[in-house]
């Protein structure tokens, strides 16, 4: 087997956003706001031009109707704006993987999580130390499975996840590669899931 060689300096990497997919999810959902908002103003003109009494008087049934879809459509839009406007700006976190482990930056570049190698501990059972979990539905995600102690002193499973809402990055798949070369050199003692290896095209340690 190939050793890999520890004193080999081990490069910085830094999450790099896709702007093409990014504005092109972005552009779907705003164009379902527009679609919404439409649905919520067509009420309107349908009042306007039948008369608002004479609606309720001679198409009551209807005129329910269109006031429930005029509500539903106006709050789905709102809601809709505001969780993108709120996205764009909360999810802009940028990602750097280097020679103590993984770190996740936010807007004001600002620590808000952190996955050092010293760390990282074995597992409890006969799962492996790291692992890889590839969820797909509804859209293919993959994560990490990693072990730590928490505020108590236990060691638990917890999820290393590149992905959030929003932004789309370009090199994920090259980040959490990076981070598990940084475990085979930094931390040999652990142990990686032969398929998070497979997964990821590294060689075992």
């Amino acid at each position: 087997m190939k050793k890999i060689n520890t004193e080999k300096q081990f490069p910085t990497m830094e999450s790099e956003i896709n702007k093409l997919t990014t504005n092109f999810g972005a552009s779907l959902a705003w164009f379902a706001v527009l679609c919404l908002s439409f649905l919520a103003i067509m009420p309107f003109l349908e009042f306007y031009e039948y008369g608002f009494l004479n609606y309720l008087t001679n198409k009551a049934t209807q005129f329910w109707g269109l006031i429930v879809m005029e509500i539903t459509s106006l709050g789905g839009s709102i809601f809709l704006a505001n969780y993108l406007l709120t996205a764009r700006k909360k999810n802009l976190l940028k990602i750097i993987v280097n020679d103590k482990g993984a770190f996740i930056f936010t807007p004001e570049n600002k620590i808000f999580r952190q996955f050092l190698y010293s760390e990282l501990c074995k597992s409890n059972g006969y799962e492996p130390d790291i692992s890889v979990y590839i969820n797909y539905k509804p859209v293919t995600t993959t994560v990490l499975k990693i072990h730590r102690k928490n505020s108590s002193g236990e060691i638990i499973q917890e999820i290393m996840s590149f992905h959030w809402e929003y932004y789309a990055l370009k090199n994920r798949f090259a980040l959490y590669q990076h981070f598990l070369k940084g475990i085979q050199i930094f931390r040999p003692d652990l142990k990686i899931q032969q398929y998070a290896l497979n997964t990821f095209h590294l060689n075992p340690d």
